[in-house]
């Protein structure tokens, strides 16, 4: 039997798989479909040119199943997984994508599927527990009990293995807590907690040992039997971890030169069809023996129960730990050693579960002829030992071990792949491909894929593989057309989405136009009939996936969906304060700094003015307006403190928005409620202390407002150039020029009058004017001392008429209007290039 044909008997197991799951309790996922996607952007060397990313990539992902993202570094993993998952912020899109069909809004990539980012972002001030519990909160329905959800932190923290570490500190570069692959697989929880219908994974491994990195594999693969749809881009993988995937995409320069089955069909595959490249492939190929590639039933049940025999020393005599402990070791050894020949026919009836094994799942085990079960009946015996026999089962089961050999297959294609690369071989093996059985077959199953789907163009299936998805008329589709783009809501599943549109776009659906009859779409005169061949081969197994072919209706429902966030923005603004406002107001370092600054100030301002107030003499009068002054200084200069709250948190902002956890609005009014709150207190203490230290005239009401509204406008201000800043750099030198600038029209150093006619509209924009025009109201209102030459001081500085309460009803409004600018530039800033 060929490579291909074996590819396609082990997909039409998993998808009878998928196709149980989804009438169970479980769903799948949606398949995603891809034809001719192609992404450019501006070329960085040749102005005015393009540069292709991603090209021609045709290929689907399958629910219940991993796909692995290789080729050599810039090859185009991220960028494709970054396309998919609706990342992208720059560039231009051309071709067709689709999940199930149906064109995947923002709203429903930002709620139903998950996406671990290749660097942790994680709140460090929480534990793993805290933190799984802060993402289920937001991301889970606000009406579901707080048990359930409690429930699902618990069950992931176990699925993880992170119980150890549940209650630790998750830490920052500063302040060590839980280790790397402890923080990779909290990253992964996060992902989870929805329970995506979709998981996208970047680099799920970069940074762990060989270890911790199949561990966290193999929890992503326990996903599977959830129906999730899983593709993951991966470096170096060992063996065993390898072999937990399912299929395998090589890319190099955006091309794929490879798209089917892991392992040896993808070794024999690279060895007929890469030419020069393949030397390497064919090499090892060569050099292995049949001894080499298969071990007897006893050898794998005799590591099976030395591995045994030590998680059953290590776990103190405790049947089910021994059982999962076991089963993890043999499963580890059979994937790792390529133990797996007949043992599948006669151990391969036990299921995975939750990490381990159910012994006893395979009732006729010992029924199966071969060594395998003959010795299985004699030698194992019961208890956790038929955990580990059923674990060589397990691994040796179609799509779950190597099955065949014990070197490192990811190695030999990507380092062969790499090798052509460095030579200037990429587009030899794309086209390669091209040519390739392996590419007609992939093509035959897309284009059926998406005429079962619904998708609003006819198909055409041919019998020599040139699959095409026309338009009405019957016209292929070459690169770069557009497809009609579909309103799910109008057409169920028979929205189709195709680009040609700007990767930062909401992708919601615009142009409407309702799908041709499913008759009309394969025997209508728009539709080339396929070819005899074709469907004879591939609409049988079609017809017995039928249940899992299209999106089910909460599938439609969750693909139409408008709202980026799965709970009211009222309950997430509840949630930020409580966890993360919350640990801000306990922790030195956030304190610190935004109470020293008005310490040490006020400290000076009492001590070098102490008593002036009640002294409103000519001499004096000079000293009372310039402690006035300072005073309404202080919060600006003091707004540099709040620049690191939006500009450090710009990477956390960014994942946790497009998790879908809050809404822009919802962030910036939690940041701005827990440093007015803090404010608030703030300002009491320190007014009351100066105001009564320099025993100034007038309402200390009127002192604590402006103070109070003074500072909150401060801190807008810094969130708001914060966001306008790509980074700390760029908002400490901006803030300072902006406050700078706002000294020379405040009306002190400079009195209105004496102002250019040109300046003096941005005076009229100077907060700063009018917090220190009220204070002097506020101070001389009721004893406008003469300055000199018989002209008072609220006169010099053109106050005399003006109302305190006018000038404060001004300030207030600069927050209002700093504050809609921040949300603006928070929402459509993007300072992060993808």
């Amino acid at each position: 039997m060929s490579d291909v044909d074996s590819s396609g008997i082990e997909l039409e197991r998993r998808h009878e798989s998928c196709a149980a799951v989804s009438m169970g309790q479980r769903r799948c996922g949606p398949r995603i479909l891809m034809h001719g996607l192609t992404y450019h952007v501006a070329s960085n060397t040749n102005r005015g040119e393009r540069a292709y990313l991603l090209k021609d990539i045709s290929a689907y992902f399958e629910p219940n199943q991993m796909t692995a993202l290789m080729g050599p570094s810039g090859s185009g993993k991220t960028t494709l997984l970054d396309l998919l998952a609706g990342r992208k912020t720059v560039g231009k899109t051309e071709g067709h994508l689709s999940f199930g069909g149906v064109a995947p809004s923002k709203p429903f990539l930002r709620r139903y599927t998950g996406y671990v980012e290749q660097f942790d972002t994680l709140l460090g001030d929480l534990t793993v527990r805290e933190m799984l519990l802060y993402t289920a909160e937001l991301k889970r329905p606000m009406r579901e009990p707080m048990e359930l959800k409690r429930g699902k932190v618990e069950e992931l923290l176990r699925r993880l293995r992170l119980e150890s570490c549940a209650d630790l500190r998750i830490g920052n570069p500063l302040a060590k807590g839980i280790s790397g692959g402890q923080g990779k697989r909290t990253n992964i929880g996060i992902a989870l907690i929805s329970e995506p219908r979709v998981l996208f994974l970047d680099e799920p491994t970069s940074g762990l040992d060989s270890y911790t990195a199949h561990e966290v594999v193999r929890v992503v693969r326990g996903l599977l039997q959830d129906g999730t749809t899983v593709a993951a881009t991966i470096h170096g993988p060992t063996a065993a971890t390898f072999a937990l995937f399912d299929r395998i995409m090589l890319l190099a320069r955006g091309r794929m030169v490879y798209f089917g089955p892991r392992g040896l069909p993808a070794l024999h595959y690279a060895a007929q069809h890469w030419q020069h490249a393949a030397a390497s492939v064919k090499a090892v190929l060569a050099e292995m023996r049949p001894a080499d590639r298969r071990v007897t039933a006893a050898s794998a049940l005799g590591a099976a129960t030395t591995a045994t025999a030590t998680a059953a020393a290590a776990s103190e005599d405790d049947d089910t730990a021994t059982a999962a402990a076991a089963a993890a070791a043999v499963t580890t050894i059979a994937l790792a050693t390529g133990i797996c020949s007949g043992a599948g026919e006669g151990l391969g009836g036990a299921a995975v579960h939750e990490g381990g094994l159910r012994a006893g799942a395979a009732p006729g085990a010992c029924k199966a002829p071969g060594a395998a079960g003959a010795v299985a009946c004699k030698d194992v015996g019961a208890g956790p030992h038929v955990a580990a026999a059923g674990a060589v089962g397990a691994a040796c089961a179609p799509g779950a071990g190597l099955s065949y050999l014990a070197l490192n297959v990811a190695e030999v294609l990507v380092g062969a792949l790499t090798e052509a690369d460095h030579h200037g071989g990429a587009e030899e093996l794309a086209a390669a491909y091209g040519r390739s059985e392996l590419r007609r077959v992939n093509e035959d199953r897309l284009a059926l894929y998406l005429l079962a789907a619904g998708v609003s163009t006819s198909v055409s299936i041919t019998g020599t593989g040139n699959s095409s998805i026309a338009t009405g008329s019957g016209g292929g589709l070459q690169q770069g057309t557009q497809l009609p783009r579909q309103d799910p809501k109008q057409s169920g599943p028979a929205g189709s989405r195709s680009s040609s549109s700007r990767s930062g776009d909401d992708g919601g659906s615009k142009d409407v136009e309702q799908p041709p009859d499913r008759e009309q779409q394969v025997n209508g005169a728009a539709a080339p009939a396929p070819a005899a061949p074709v469907l004879s081969r591939l609409t049988s197994p079609l017809a017995s996936w039928s249940s899992g072919l299209e999106p089910d209706q909460e599938a439609i429902r969750e693909l139409a969906t408008r709202s980026e966030t799965g709970t009211p923005w009222y309950w997430g603004l509840w949630t930020l304060l409580r966890y993360r406002t919350s640990r801000n107001y306990r922790s030195p370092s956030w304190l610190l700094p935004r109470v020293m600054d008005k310490v040490i100030i006020s400290l000076i301002i009492v001590t070098l003015y102490w008593g002036v107030g009640n002294k409103p003499n000519p001499n004096n009068i000079v000293n009372i307006q310039s402690s006035l002054f300072m005073w309404a200084l202080l919060p600006a200069c003091g707004a540099a403190s709040y620049v690191p709250a939006i500009v450090l948190e710009r990477r956390l902002f960014v994942r946790e928005r497009d998790d879908g956890l809050y809404r822009c609005f919802t962030y910036l009014a939690a940041k701005l409620l827990e440093e007015v709150c803090l404010s608030l207190g703030v300002s009491v203490a320190f007014s009351a202390y100066v105001f009564h230290g320099l025993r100034l005239q007038g309402q200390w009401v009127v002192f604590w407002l402006v103070y109070f509204l003074d500072m909150v406008v401060g801190i807008v201000l810094a969130y708001l150039v914060a966001a306008l800043s790509p980074n700390m750099d760029v908002a400490n030198m901006a803030l300072a020029t902006f406050v700078m600038t706002l000294l020379f029209f405040a009306g002190q150093i400079m009195t209105a009058a004496t102002m250019p006619p040109w300046w003096s509209w941005y005076s009229r924009i100077d907060f700063l004017r009018y917090a220190w025009g009220a204070l002097m109201v506020n101070q001389f209102e009721s004893n406008d001392a003469e300055l000199t030459g018989g002209i008072t001081i609220l006169k010099y500085y053109s106050l005399l008429g003006i109302s305190k309460w006018a000038y404060l009803g001004y300030l207030s409004v600069f927050f209002f209007v700093f504050a809609v600018m921040a949300q603006l530039a928070l929402n459509y800033m993007r300072h992060q290039r993808r």
